[in-house]
């Protein structure tokens, strides 16, 4: 897990609980980046299943605000993948979803006027940019729900080229959208590196904001 933070006060607090954390900055961006992995023997899953996922949600969404001091708004799904279930219960906290959604599935959404009108949406921006159903996209604004909303990421992983991520931030600013770029820090190399500073360099200079991911569902 990676987060982005401009204050790192709780360091000393997970470390306490038996995490495994460091601490440093990344230019030129000047932001605190904690790295934190589960401690030693804990028993996490890549999966979000089960039963009582609503509960589930709400309870861990406590328990995280009560740790860091601050509100929790963002829900990043284990795998980036929900099930219908899954999305039902996000919707019931009000926890809005970050993740590398390629493509809008409304067999897994709840049935509903939004889900028509966000389906429309993304057909209407595939055939703005000629590209077909099966073909890869992710939309640059979020599509918002009943009490949540959800936006994509881009995915730099070990195959990822810069040329491929820096199209899709073309094209969220010729479209006035907005750009998220998501990867794990474990898998980081100097390959992968260098393409996250081409990247951020790219986007300093056409003058791109910086914002935490919170901000990305402030947009209209």
């Amino acid at each position: 897990m990676v987060a982005l933070l401009r204050l790192s006060q709780q360091l000393d607090v997970l470390i306490q609980l038996g995490f495994r954390c460091k601490s440093y900055t990344i230019d030129p961006l000047q932001l605190s980046v904690l790295l934190v992995a589960a401690p030693v023997g804990s028993r996490y899953t890549h999966e979000f299943e089960g039963s009582d996922l609503t509960g589930r949600l709400q309870r861990g969404r406590d328990y995280l605000q009560l740790l860091f001091g601050r509100p929790i708004r963002t829900f990043v799904p284990p795998h980036n993948a929900l099930s219908r279930r899954g999305i039902e219960a996000v919707d019931a906290v009000g926890l809005n979803v970050l993740g590398s959604f390629l493509s809008f599935r409304p067999s897994r959404k709840p049935w509903g006027i939004a889900t028509f009108i966000n389906y429309l949406r993304v057909t209407a921006f595939r055939v703005r940019i000629r590209r077909g159903r099966q073909a890869r996209l992710i939309y640059p604004h979020p599509l918002r729900y009943k009490n949540h909303a959800e936006f994509g990421c881009h995915l730099l992983l070990p195959r990822t080229s810069s040329d491929e991520l820096l199209a899709g931030f073309d094209q969220a600013y010729r479209f006035g959208g907005d750009y998220c770029l998501a990867t794990h820090y474990w898998e980081i190399d100097d390959r992968m590196a260098t393409v996250l500073r081409t990247v951020v360099e790219y986007a300093e200079r056409t003058g791109a904001q910086f914002v935490p991911a919170d901000a990305l569902f402030d947009a209209p």
